[in-house]
């Protein structure tokens, strides 16, 4: 196989692989990526494939056209404590249960809410994209659900999240947050991501101070 049906193979995989994705703006960077090797590709056949570097090269700027958009949009956040018990909470968890159950695989809604967790909805805009799921031990706050649903994945909801939610368990006296059954790997990176650290004496485990 030579180098150039490689870029050509390598362009229709990123391309596809866009098309796979949820979040919006990782999308539009593979999309990118892979219309421009697709460009390439095209440029680079003997003689130049012109309607495929004209197609991909105007793909390419229809998506920075849109990646400059969303860099540029002001979002709004914020949060909104809800009861346990609300028929709209009860209606999200089993709409993304089977999500849900991926990185948070002991959980379960039917039996946990009969216990009154408390629940906080983070609202981006109007829209309800996360649900944060905890319960108060002592001065730990364990996390039993820190959902995002997949079309705003971008790890702004959880900056927000985290640095509002710190000032108001700070002022109430807390002094970590503990994640326990962390097995899936995407979750894990998400946790490290915001200064979680693995249990030494339970791997299962990770936690941080508020």
């Amino acid at each position: 196989m030579s180098v150039l049906e490689i870029v050509g193979y390598a362009s229709s995989v990123l391309i596809a692989i866009s098309l796979m994705m949820s979040n919006h703006f990782k999308l539009r960077i593979i999309n990118f990526v892979g219309s421009v090797v697709f460009a390439i590709y095209g440029a680079l056949l003997t003689p130049p494939a012109l309607p495929v570097v004209c197609v991909n090269g105007l793909i390419a700027c229809t998506n920075l056209y849109f990646l400059y958009k969303i860099s540029r949009r002001k979002e709004y956040f914020r949060t909104f404590p809800i009861v346990a018990g609300a028929p709209f909470v009860t209606h999200f968890m089993r709409f993304y249960a089977e999500d849900i159950k991926k990185f948070f695989p002991k959980f379960e809604w039917e039996k946990e809410r009969r216990n009154d967790p408390s629940c906080i909805f983070l609202l981006r805009g109007a829209n309800p994209t996360g649900i944060f799921i905890y319960q108060v031990k002592q001065k730990s706050i364990v996390v039993l659900v820190d959902y995002v649903v997949p079309e705003y994945r971008d790890m702004k909801n959880a900056d927000f999240l985290y640095t509002v939610l710190s000032d108001i368990f700070l002022y109430k006296g807390k002094t970590e947050y503990i994640v326990e059954h962390v097995y899936n790997i995407q979750h894990c990176k998400y946790l490290r991501a915001h200064g979680f650290k693995r249990d030494p004496k339970r791997p299962e485990i990770m936690h941080r101070s508020i």
